[in-house]
């Protein structure tokens, strides 16, 4: 999942300065796009890069927001919330260069509020309404700095779930408000933001899109290692 995001992401410097990659086959210019560019050095002589085509309308063209849902488990609600937070704290950190945004000085966006999920001393205190629609805004900033829609990636879809299956102890309403959460930020992200998120990729051990994502218009490919 890590190199297919790498793949698809733009790549900034700390200051969000997009990094070029498109570059001729001159050894010296490769060496100096390599020395700043750690995807391009991922793929560069990989068999994909000599689709040129490809390359050139794919690599490194999309803002992409990264959520996994390894820490999302617990034996009641809150501790769901609590994984939930820093889930999509962890989201945000991978994109500090926004701090520093031009964006903030718009109407439509308060870096407070930005601040707020980014912020390691303020994310703890995240309430539901916020971690409810904390990924969409991040969907929204993206899309606005960069001025394209959004890849998602979401990583161990199904473990949310399988807490909620093999915690014994989880009171009953405690698994209705899991289940209700955690389609209202899959739904809301993927099928209601049509205008900012332009395709996502999720993986599980389980077959959960119909669960947890609704009517998210999911395609569903069997993959192992």
């Amino acid at each position: 999942m890590d190199m297919v995001r790498r793949f698809f992401e733009i790549e900034v410097d700390e200051d969000g300065k997009q990094i070029d990659h498109d570059v001729e086959e001159d050894e010296l210019v490769l060496k100096e796009v390599q020395s700043q560019s750690k995807n391009f050095k991922l793929f560069h002589g990989k068999k994909i890069s000599s689709d040129k085509e490809f390359m050139f309308k794919h690599f490194g063209s999309y803002p992409t927001i990264y959520v996994d849902f390894t820490r999302v488990n617990g034996s009641n609600f809150e501790q769901i919330l609590d994984g939930l937070r820093l889930v999509i704290h962890r989201a945000f950190r991978k994109h500090a260069y926004l701090k520093k945004s031009d964006l903030w000085n718009r109407e439509e966006f308060n870096k407070n509020t930005f601040m707020k999920y980014f912020d390691t001393d303020q994310y703890e205190s995240l309430s539901l309404a916020q971690i409810k629609c904390g990924l969409v805004f991040l969907s929204e900033v993206l899309h606005a700095y960069y001025g394209k829609k959004v890849f998602v990636f979401i990583d161990e879809f199904d473990i949310p779930v399988n807490s909620m299956v093999y915690e014994d102890d989880m009171d009953p309403e405690d698994r209705k408000e899991t289940l209700k959460v955690l389609r209202e930020i899959i739904g809301d992200l993927l099928k209601g933001s049509e205008k900012t998120v332009e395709r996502s990729l999720s993986n599980a051990c389980q077959q959960l899109g119909g669960i947890l994502s609704g009517s998210a218009n999911n395609t569903v490919a069997p993959y192992y290692i």
